[in-house]
């Protein structure tokens, strides 16, 4: 087995005031906003250039879930999420950054102007604003609408066979494929797509 590679600790002996620390700090944070958009960026050509197969062939090398290639292209296609002007005020989990895009866009705006987005804030932070509708969804005919379920897929059996299986996950990837659809899973799927074929 290899030997896993270690990070090699940078020199930060020259930083040694608080604006020094904010300045290093806030341009690596925002470097990790930026990384998470590219990988958005990247799910999205990957789902606009690969056929089905290929979708679940990259996810399995990428250990990557359906939800979170969704969630990350979602990300990436949102135009308040990439512009330049709002990177500085992003938190730097992509879990957050997929909640913040479910935001109507008085939701969002507002909670930019009154500092609740913020490089710290917390995903439980933005499913709070989502639930209460903090920022008039009323105002917002331009902005994305509500998030609806269209289907829900069930089953009765105690098991999944191994081609139902198979016949799901790639009806799921070819979903994703479709810019308006996201995918999201339940824990038991998560297990089953787990267990050893």
């Amino acid at each position: 087995m290899a030997k896993a590679q270690q990070i090699v600790p940078k020199d930060f002996s020259h930083v040694k005031s608080v604006d020094d620390f904010a300045d290093r700090i806030l341009d690596a944070w925002h470097r990790a906003v930026d990384g998470i958009i590219e990988v958005g960026m990247l799910c999205v050509h990957a789902r606009e250039t690969l056929d089905r197969k290929e979708l679940n062939e990259l996810m399995k090398k990428l250990h990557m879930s359906l939800p979170t290639f969704s969630k990350l292209a979602k990300i990436a296609e949102d135009p308040r999420i990439t512009s330049q002007e709002n990177r500085s005020k992003l938190p730097s989990s992509y879990g957050t950054l997929y909640e913040i895009t479910q935001l109507s866009n008085s939701q969002f705006d507002k909670a930019l102007k009154d500092g609740v987005i913020t490089p710290t804030t917390e995903r439980s932070t933005v499913l709070a604003m989502r639930s209460t509708g903090a920022g008039s969804a009323k105002q917002t005919k331009s902005a994305p609408e509500k998030a609806r379920t269209l289907v829900r897929i069930t089953t009765e059996s105690k098991s999944v066979s191994k081609d139902g299986m198979k016949a799901l996950q790639e009806a799921l990837a070819e979903l994703l494929r479709f810019k308006s659809i996201s995918v999201e899973v339940t824990p038991l799927y998560q297990k089953l797509t787990e267990m050893p074929k």
